[in-house]
C-alpha cells in the first residue's frame, strides 16, 4: 500500500515527466536513457513492456522512441498506484502525444493488484518499486514476467547524497510542520482563522525562521520565508481576492 498516493497525484498533475524536475528539463537523458537504451536492445522485436511506478510515463516514453528508431514495434504498459492523467502530460508535451496515446495507462492501481493475462519480456521502474512492499511486490513481478523475460530497475541506493538529503529535508518538513507553516495557510483558506490571526501568526513563524536559521538557511525555508514575506506585504481585500483563484 503506498502511503503518499494523493502526493503523488498532485505532483504528476504538473505534466512534469519525472521526478528530478531542476534536473531534468523534459525527459531523462545522458546517462540513464543511454542505461535503458542498453535494456531495450538486448529485446526481440514485439516485446511486451511493463513500467511500474510509472508516473507521467517517462521510462515508456523512451521505450516508445527507441522502438520507434530501431523498428522494435514494442507494445507498451504503464502502471501507477497514483493518479496520472494523460491530458496533463500532451498539454506539456504535445510533440510527445503520439507515444504518450500508444502507451496501455493502467492508473491508481498498485502493481500488487494489477490482475492481467499479458505476461512481459522486460518490467521496468525507476524511483519506484523500491518504495512499495517489496515480499509482495516480488511475486507479483515473477507471476508477470515471460518464461526468460526480465526485471530492470534503477533506484536509489541508501548512501546517495540525494538519500541523505531527503532525510534531512524529511526532518526539516517535520519542523515546519511542528511550528505550524503550513496548517497556518490551511486554516486561512478553510476560513478557520481571520486575516489578522493570519498575519499574527506568520509573523510568529517568520521570527522563528530569523532566528533558528540566522546563521544557515535552508533552501527549503528560504523559500517559506520569502512566501511568507508576499503574504505580509499583501492587503486583506487582496489576499481575499487571491484566495478564491
Amino acid at each position: 500500500m503506498i502511503k503518499n498516493k494523493q502526493h503523488w497525484s498532485n505532483f504528476w498533475k504538473s505534466g512534469q515527466l519525472t521526478s528530478l524536475p531542476e534536473d531534468f528539463r523534459e525527459n531523462y537523458n545522458g546517462s540513464i536513457q543511454s542505461q535503458w537504451n542498453r535494456c531495450f536492445e538486448q529485446l526481440p522485436n514485439n516485446s511486451k513492456l511493463l513500467d511500474v511506478c510509472c508516473g507521467n510515463l517517462a521510462i515508456s516514453l523512451l521505450a516508445a522512441e527507441f522502438s520507434r528508431k530501431s523498428n522494435k514495434n514494442f507494445e507498451l504498459t504503464a502502471l501507477d498506484a497514483a493518479k496520472i492523467n494523460t491530458k496533463s502530460i500532451i498539454k506539456k508535451h504535445p510533440h510527445h502525444k503520439e507515444n504518450i496515446l500508444k502507451t496501455n495507462l493502467v492508473t491508481d492501481c498498485e502493481i500488487e493488484n494489477y490482475n492481467t493475462l499479458n505476461k512481459y519480456n522486460l518490467i521496468t521502474s525507476q524511483y519506484g518499486i523500491e518504495y512499495c512492499n517489496w515480499d509482495k511486490v516480488a511475486n507479483k513481478i515473477y507471476s508477470l514476467l515471460n518464461k526468460g523475460g526480465q526485471l530492470a530497475i534503477i533506484c536509489h541506493s541508501a548512501e546517495t547524497d540525494i538519500i541523505k538529503k531527503m532525510k534531512s529535508e524529511q526532518k526539516e518538513y517535520h519542523s515546519l510542520i511542528n511550528i505550524g507553516q503550513f496548517q497556518i495557510i490551511e486554516n486561512y483558506l478553510n476560513n478557520t482563522i481571520s486575516y489578522h490571526q493570519l498575519i499574527s501568526e506568520i509573523n510568529n513563524v517568520q521570527e522563528y525562521y530569523r532566528t533558528t536559521y540566522v546563521n544557515a538557511p535552508t533552501a527549503l525555508v528560504k523559500s517559506l520565508y520569502i512566501i511568507n514575506q508576499n503574504i505580509l506585504n499583501t492587503d486583506e481585500k487582496l489576499l481575499k481576492k487571491l484566495r478564491f483563484v
